[in-house]
């Protein structure tokens, strides 16, 4: 790695996780086929044969499947780097359309961890159902873990409960 890639990873705000799936992704009205390497709430890395077509600073949209392949998510990202047959992209924060996800997540509130099921999701944040907050004081920071496709781990990322209502809360991600 060059020195410059370091300094990249040091920057990074979100953990980066494994995620291997087969996605595609578009650029200037193409479709392309790669291979999610890794992942995080802020971006992403990407192999592909393609990649002679894909510049730095380039926006592209990339399809990201869920768990069990039932729904996916498309994001806006800028190539921030290419080396070889792979890129990293940095997610566009502009757009926050949340989208329905409906899976069981785990969450945990100091030393106690709980399962509830996120109902949709967004860049910025999610709506969780099935565990009641009412009683909690807010705004309580909490840690979520949204699985990934074919329960190969997932992400965990720091929250803080914005509102509750009778057995769900909503979060904004930090």
């Amino acid at each position: 790695m060059g020195k410059s890639h370091n300094v990249e990873r040091s920057r990074r705000i979100n953990e980066r996780k494994k995620y291997q799936e087969e996605i595609f992704f578009s650029t200037d009205s193409m479709i392309f086929h790669g291979r999610i390497e890794n992942v995080s709430m802020g971006g992403a890395g990407v192999g592909s044969r393609s990649l002679s077509k894909i510049k730095k600073g380039a926006e592209v949209i990339i399809a990201i499947p869920f768990a069990n392949r039932q729904g996916g998510i498309k994001r806006k990202a800028i190539v921030k780097w290419t080396r070889n047959d792979q890129f990293g992209v940095q997610f566009n924060r502009r757009e926050n359309a949340r989208l329905n996800y409906h899976k069981e997540v785990s969450f945990s509130v100091g030393s106690m961890v709980f399962s509830g099921n996120i109902k949709n999701i967004s860049m910025g944040g999610a709506g969780v159902g099935r565990f009641n907050l009412s009683k909690t004081k807010l705004p309580v920071k909490i840690r979520v873990t949204i699985p990934f496709a074919k329960k190969q781990g997932g992400i965990k990322r720091k929250a803080i409960v914005r509102w509750t209502r009778n057995d769900q809360f909503g979060v904004q991600f930090i």
